[in-house]
């Protein structure tokens, strides 16, 4: 038998001998993604990584990422810059706190794939020539980038959403003009209320800040006046949200579930209780796996 001496000699060579070959695998994957898609993907990670956890070290960041910890710096003063962390000394924490929301650079990065899912499973929902409001939000963007292909004519309150849909270059925009909210780049006031209600939408993609028993809920007053005012000219209202929204109650009440026409939703095992709610008011709930079952 091997004594206590021999297993630990043996477990240290297996750490170090899976170590040499995600090193080895990672220069490979450099040389056929790049370097800065290599990093960029790391730095996603290390993002996501801080988000779970609230705050990490330098070291512990270049364990687990088996990189210097040098290398680890640099990725968190990037991210920093970009408004995604918070740098402390030896580490990092995470830039989400208390009832505010983060803002959509932060938002972007969470849950992305679900919303990447959510996002496509709306685009199916959609018929040449609807006219449509899109709303601001993380999962909206990504519908954007797919309606900025489609031969619809989007409304919209939300400068990012118009620069995601005039990349694909065949949608209509419209946007509704308004006072600027500098931190997020929505249109809003007056202005804005007055143009959505013009509108009679075939279909309007509502983002939320959270869905419970009472209703649908966000975090900033002068947007929710728009989404009320956009579901009063709505044919169909279809509500994306990814699973950490269910169960979570916003600070601003937007309106009753009864609302909804259709929820999409992602992860369903994670919210099963509130889907059958849903779905017991007669509201159509389009759940999708995560990609992630294989």
């Amino acid at each position: 038998m091997l004594g206590q001496t021999n297993w630990r000699s043996l477990a240290i060579n297996l750490n170090q001998c899976c170590a040499k070959l995600y090193n080895d695998w990672l220069s490979k994957l450099s040389l056929v993604m790049g370097e800065s898609n290599v990093k960029k993907r790391r730095q996603e990670q290390i993002f996501e990584y801080v988000s779970l956890e609230n705050a990490v070290s330098v070291a512990r960041l270049s364990e687990i990422f088996r990189v210097s910890q040098m290398t680890i710096r640099r990725d968190l003063d990037e991210l920093e810059k970009q408004g995604l962390i918070v740098r402390v000394p030896g580490g990092a924490m995470s830039g989400r706190g208390g009832r505010a929301e983060p803002t959509y650079k932060v938002r972007v990065y969470l849950n992305a794939h679900e919303k990447k899912r959510i996002a496509e499973a709306a685009e199916v929902l959609v018929e040449d020539d609807d006219l449509i409001f899109l709303d601001l939000g993380s999962t909206c963007l990504e519908l954007a980038s797919c309606l900025g292909r489609r031969h619809v004519t989007v409304v919209t309150n939300w400068l990012p959403n118009m620069i995601e849909l005039a990349r694909g270059g065949q949608c209509d925009i419209f946007n509704t003009g308004g006072r600027i909210c500098n931190d997020e780049l929505c249109s809003i006031g007056v202005t804005a209320f007055n143009a959505v209600s013009q509108f009679r939408f075939d279909k309007v993609f509502i983002g939320v800040g959270g869905i419970d028993s009472q209703g649908i809920s966000d975090f900033r007053l002068e947007s929710v006046a728009i989404k009320k005012q956009v579901i009063e000219c709505a044919k169909e209202t279809i509500v994306l949200a990814d699973h950490s929204k269910f169960g979570r109650k916003a600070p601003i009440w937007i309106a009753p579930l009864s609302v909804a026409h259709k929820v999409i939703v992602c992860d369903c095992n994670h919210v099963k209780d509130q889907i059958q709610t849903l779905e017991s008011m007669g509201i159509q709930v389009i759940g999708i796996g995560n990609g992630n079952d294989d």
